[in-house]
């Protein structure tokens, strides 16, 4: 986690940092030897929004929040967090004018109030005192005109005028309702004669109501109803699984993550964007040079498609995972490659090309000018009138640092030598083949953790926590860690992530990616009609080098077995583990670890004893599998808990050493969610507790 420490012979040490989350970044810290309070270096761009006007570009990621003035050309954060703990950033939805912000400020795991803020003055009006908390996404969608947006409340849709929010002028929520539904069922879209309307589905029935009309028809709702009715689709649109984007007359709708449908202008389209063995994670539809423009990303790779003359055409595919976006004026999309961004006009040729550099985010600063946030720095970049100039603000990670004459300087990714600017908390490049630099090539490549005053080094404190350590070498001798008195936080302990894969792997690709984001290493109990079913999943979960353990041949309940009159003796178990080992082998090449849990964790302590002499241990998981728990478990529903409150009970009874089972799949028998839908909100949580994995 920490590496790199160095003493900057100024009563200052330097030291890097990777946390979960920034995989491969480096973020690079300064302290003072006696700890307190740390100053970030680098800022990585985990998300980019345009305030003001355009005037402020905001950076966010686990250490908080900073603002780059393109006016002072100062870099300051506004607000940050005082932990290494390696936290994800939340959601904001921001105006398109840049003058307005909602986000939700949590409450506890699962929870907080929605608010609405002003950019320029930081004024705040809460809008909803209690609203679902999500990492994907804000309850909000802006109209382009940023005068007016639409929020989600206790499963209803409201309307809200900024300005006349933060003025108090604004009507009783009753004459500002919609109707019911999620967020999703809402789109905004241009009409064919250049004015926005609000796009709502109810249903099947497609509504839409010009922005122009929406006061007045929220006052007289019972009235005239909400909007005109546009289309009826051939089947119900869910709003907790489906989504949708709306053009002047067309309407595209993903339906429960895969099928894609397009109605309108004549189209009539409906087909699968993947196989069922890699659903969609996310997807983005444009209406771009008159045609809709897909994008969408699997468990692989990402993938750009046109719609065109009845069928979907495959235009490009990498392996970012960056979402496209279109100018300010719509004429030209913003594309992620491999290692590049690319700038696409309405033939989806490429107009401009931003290359080298691997992208993590980027906003539009103009029609032709794009902040691009990659691994290696933050820049702003100039493509208009067949220009390609890039000014490095400042940089997003180091690959190695040091310091010269109590300056702070850095080797970026590329190899590229800057020195840090305090004044302005910026990056300046140093000329390659000046005096200067030599010496920094100098400083980098040699040890600077030892003055006569102080020794810094990387250890573990007596907890086992890692932390940077100032061993004083005159007058009073001490060792303190500098990491813990500059905000890291109490640590309680690990606890330890299981998942139980029996015959659905829906979800699977969604925990993967949590467990890769926070760079954790779990234990899967995997059944042997999971593998028969998914081995290509499998495989997934093996070559992450996580611990694969077995849940036995079938997925029966082998105390039910036994009760129906079937033969569950020691032989019986000793074979349905040999089997599931070898059906493991055969899908990975690998081996099972020795460790077991039946079904369902239903066992006898006979079975327990029979996977003992086989040579297994068996996996108990005690009063914390609350994830299996049904409504059709036998008890009546009576240890049934949404996936939110057993959230809230884990991060309440969590202790070190404790083991936390999650199913993957839907169960046939009547959970209404699953704990795997929430997995980065436990995940968040407990590390917020101090806990690690």
């Amino acid at each position: 986690m920490f590496s790199n420490p160095r003493l900057g012979g100024n009563g200052r040490v330097s030291f890097e940092v990777v946390t979960a989350g920034l995989t491969g970044a480096r973020t690079l810290v300064c302290a003072d030897v006696a700890g307190g309070e740390f100053d970030l270096l680098t800022c990585y761009p985990e998300r980019m929004e345009l305030l003001s006007g355009g005037s402020v570009l905001q950076i966010r990621n686990q250490f908080g929040t900073a603002r780059y003035s393109s006016v002072s050309g100062d870099l300051i954060w506004v607000s940050r967090t005082n932990s290494f703990a390696g936290r994800k950033s939340g959601p904001e939805a921001v105006s398109f004018d840049g003058r307005w912000v909602c986000f939700v400020r949590r409450k506890n795991a699962v929870r907080g109030e929605l608010v609405l803020r002003s950019a320029s003055t930081s004024e705040e009006k809460v809008l909803a005192a209690d609203v679902p908390f999500s990492f994907s996404s804000v309850p909000v969608k802006w109209s382009p005109d940023s005068r007016i947006f639409v929020y989600e409340a206790g499963g209803r849709l409201f309307f809200c005028d900024p300005d006349a929010e933060m003025k108090n002028l604004q009507p009783d929520e009753s004459f500002r309702e919609i109707g019911g539904g999620g967020i999703n069922s809402i789109e905004w879209s241009s009409s064919p004669f250049g004015r926005s309307s609000l796009v709502y589905i109810d249903g099947d029935i497609v509504y839409r109501i010009s922005a122009n009309e929406i006061h007045t028809r929220g006052l007289y709702r019972k009235l005239v109803g909400i909007g005109s009715v546009s289309a009826r689709l051939p089947f119900s649109f869910d709003p907790g699984s489906d989504l949708f984007w709306a053009d002047g007359e067309s309407v595209a709708v993903l339906k429960s993550g895969n099928v894609l449908s397009v109605f309108g202008r004549g189209v009539d389209f409906s087909a699968a964007l993947s196989p069922p063995s890699l659903p969609v994670s996310d997807c983005a539809v444009f209406w771009f040079g008159g045609k809709p423009l897909v994008w969408f990303c699997d468990a692989r790779s990402s993938s750009v498609m046109l719609l065109s003359e009845g069928s979907l055409v495959t235009l490009s595919r990498s392996s970012s995972r960056v979402r496209p976006s279109l100018s300010p004026d719509g004429s030209l999309i913003a594309l992620a490659t491999d290692d590049a961004l690319e700038v696409r006009d309405g033939s989806f040729s490429v107009a401009a090309k931003f290359s080298g550099e691997k992208i993590v985010s980027c906003v539009w600063g103009g029609n032709s000018s794009i902040f691009v946030g990659s691994e290696k720095c933050v820049s702003l970049w100039d493509f208009s009138r067949g220009k390609n100039v890039r000014k490095t603000l400042f940089l997003s990670s180091v690959a190695s640092s040091a310091w010269v004459s109590g300056r702070n300087v850095a080797r970026a990714c590329d190899g590229t030598l800057f020195e840090y600017v305090p004044a302005s908390s910026l990056w300046r490049e140093i000329d390659s083949s000046s005096g200067f630099a030599r010496l920094v090539d100098g400083s980098i490549s040699s040890r600077q953790v030892q003055d006569g005053k102080y020794r810094v080094y990387v250890g573990k404190s007596a907890s086992g926590r890692d932390g940077v350590f100032v061993r004083t070498l005159s007058g009073d001798i001490e060792t303190r860690d500098i990491v813990s008195g500059a905000g890291g936080g109490s640590y309680k302990g690990r606890v330890e992530l299981v998942f139980d894969a029996l015959d659905s792997d829906e979800g699977l690709d969604f925990v993967l990616s949590v467990l890769d984001f926070y760079n954790i290493k779990a234990t899967f109990f995997i059944n042997g009609e999971f593998i028969r079913r998914f081995p290509e999943k499998v495989r997934m979960i093996a070559g992450r080098n996580h611990v694969c353990a077995s849940m036995f041949f079938s997925g029966a309940n082998l105390l039910e077995l036994a009760r129906d009159g079937y033969v569950v003796d020691g032989d019986f178990i000793a074979r349905g583990l040999a089997r599931n080992e070898d059906e493991f082998l055969a899908a990975t090449g690998k081996e099972l670890s020795l460790l077991w849990h039946a079904p369902f964790y239903k066992a006898t302590q006979a079975m327990k004893d029979a996977g003992a002499r086989a040579g297994y241990e068996y996996f108990e998981a005690g009063r914390f599998s609350l994830d299996a728990a049904d409504y059709a478990d036998g008890n009546g529903g009576r240890w049934h808990m949404k996936s939110s409150e057993i959230v809230l009970f884990y991060v309440e009874n969590s202790f070190p050493g404790c083991r936390i089972p999650v199913t993957i799949g839907k169960s046939s028998s009547g959970r209404a969610d699953y704990l795997y839908q929430k997995l980065d909100l436990l995940v968040d949580a407990l590390i917020s507790e101090g806990f690690s994995f």
